[in-house]
């Protein structure tokens, strides 16, 4: 546990413990709320594939808590406590690579939406994947990459520390623990400079020289999302323990 002040507000810093139902949904519900869209101020906060894909906000919340409930064992959760009320006000699941399992999941009925995004990340870290190998020679093990998933800051003000000190924190356990590098799937400008600026990620390139990426104006489903907001969804890798760059 890490105790941090900021602007006066003491934040409370931990891995997330997976026994604790009552704080594993509050985590859920943190990460639920800011992808849907959290109403600050000035703006609402939201991922930008969620927000132009018509998804149920209680299907939503369910395919979160049921994805923290999988991953939150490993370790590798992380949140943010505001001390005063025990409330969760950032978190970031993240999980250990398992190259293992690659079929995409297919939903149906009301979380049939998901489909779509599922659709563009499954393809985008196929081709991570198949770079991967190409640049190992052999096919990534199980704990030897993390991949991080969800980030969701709820809070008026030091939105970007919070997340800053989520992101650390991932970055510091995987070095300690050995992995050889992390990736990610980057929705927005935000994110995207965040972590390259900030934690030296970068966008790798392919066996064919093209990035890793796909351009929302080039898709059925996510050519409606305001090229002020971003652009493409990339994966962005950064290499841990010295290991070299893909």
């Amino acid at each position: 546990m890490k105790l941090n002040t900021i602007e006066d507000t003491l934040i409370q810093y931990e891995i997330l413990d997976f026994t604790n139902h009552e704080l594993v949904t509050d985590t859920a519900e943190c990460l639920s709320e800011t992808f849907i869209g959290y109403q600050t101020k000035d703006q609402i906060i939201r991922e930008p594939m969620c927000y132009v894909i018509d998804i149920n906000r209680n299907d939503f919340d369910q395919f979160v808590l049921e994805y923290v409930q999988n991953v939150a064992e490993q370790g590798y959760c992380f949140i943010a406590k505001d001390s005063s009320n025990g409330k969760v006000i950032g978190a970031y699941a993240c999980e250990v690579f398992d190259p293992s399992v690659e079929e995409i999941p297919v939903f149906e009925g009301s979380f049939e939406p998901f489909n779509r995004i599922m659709e563009l990340l499954g393809d985008l870290d196929s081709r991570f994947l198949k770079t991967l190998e190409e640049k190992l020679g052999r096919k990534p093990l199980r704990n030897e990459y993390l991949h991080a998933f969800m980030l969701g800051v709820r809070t008026e003000k030091n939105r970007k520390e919070i997340a800053n000190k989520l992101i650390k924190m991932s970055l510091e356990k995987a070095e300690l623990e050995g992995l050889k590098g992390c990736f990610l799937e980057a929705t927005s400008f935000k994110s995207q400079i965040i972590l390259t600026k900030y934690f030296d990620f970068y966008l790798p390139i392919d066996s064919e020289n093209k990035p890793i990426l796909t351009t929302y104006s080039e898709t059925n489903s996510f050519s409606s999302i305001p090229a002020t907001i971003g652009e493409n969804c990339q994966i962005l890798y950064r290499s841990l323990n010295g290991t070299e760059r893909i």
